[in-house]
């Protein structure tokens, strides 16, 4: 007489289990897409006012957004592929973005130098959160045709070696760091890096976060590139205060 009810009540109990599975895991969901849309605000403060055009895109290569620099070079292209956005620019801009994303989701990140019409340029590309890349392209005019060239503000950037010594920094990271060390601790005092990821950086006016971005070059060099917001004249928060 008792089998019914108590069948009754196993199978209510085991409903209530994976209720609370379901809820739990929507909210998981929820929060991750909360935390990624944060961080997407994030980079997007970052590399607003960089001089370099700089393009966000998802794993399909939709346009979510540019910086002042992408618009003013580019026009308003949200919506749009950056493939089409650039696809006037050099030879074959699918395949060289198809070739650069996948390694950059892979890696952290990846560049490619290509000739342009009006020269050469460096596209390189970040990832920056799940299936979210940033795109920069860095144009370097042949002599007499105008315009931005190489030497233009740039990302802080560093190339050191495989045992950590550093070989070369811009201007940027020398005015960020306000000295030239030596040695990758001496910089972050948290290694390994992880592209693609934030870490502390040990600055002139104290320790502060950014994101790091490293492309693998040549002779197992390694060239390592902030994005961080004193490229924009803002200091990014402390480690303390910021929240990734």
């Amino acid at each position: 007489m008792l089998e019914a009810p108590v069948g009754r009540l196993a199978a209510a109990s085991g409903g209530g289990v994976f209720l609370a599975l379901a809820v739990l895991i929507g909210g998981g969901r929820w929060l991750l897409r909360r935390k990624a849309r944060a961080a997407r605000r994030q980079v997007q403060a970052m590399v607003q006012y960089d001089a370099t055009p700089t393009f966000c895109t998802d794993s399909d290569g939709a346009i979510d957004f540019q910086n002042r620099a992408a618009l003013d070079r580019f026009g308003e292209r949200g919506g749009e592929t950056l493939v089409r956005a650039l696809g006037g620019l050099f030879a074959a801009p699918s395949a060289v973005m198809f070739r650069l994303q996948s390694r950059g989701a892979t890696l952290g990140a990846a560049r490619e130098d290509v000739v342009t019409r009006r020269g050469h340029a460096r596209l390189s590309v970040h990832r920056v959160g799940p299936e979210r890349f940033l795109w920069r392209l860095e144009e370097m005019l042949d002599r007499g045709t105008g315009g931005r060239g190489g030497d233009a503000p740039a990302l802080p950037m560093l190339v050191a070696a495989k045992t950590g010594t550093i070989l070369f920094m811009n201007d940027a990271m020398r005015r960020l760091l306000g000295s030239r060390p030596t040695t990758l601790d001496r910089v972050f005092p948290h290694l390994p890096l992880r592209s693609g990821e934030q870490t502390v950086v040990s600055a002139f006016d104290g320790p502060f976060r950014a994101i790091v971005a490293e492309v693998e070059s040549p002779g197992e060099r390694r060239e390592i590139y902030l994005l961080t917001g004193t490229v924009a004249g803002e200091r990014t928060p402390a480690p303390d205060e910021a929240v990734f």
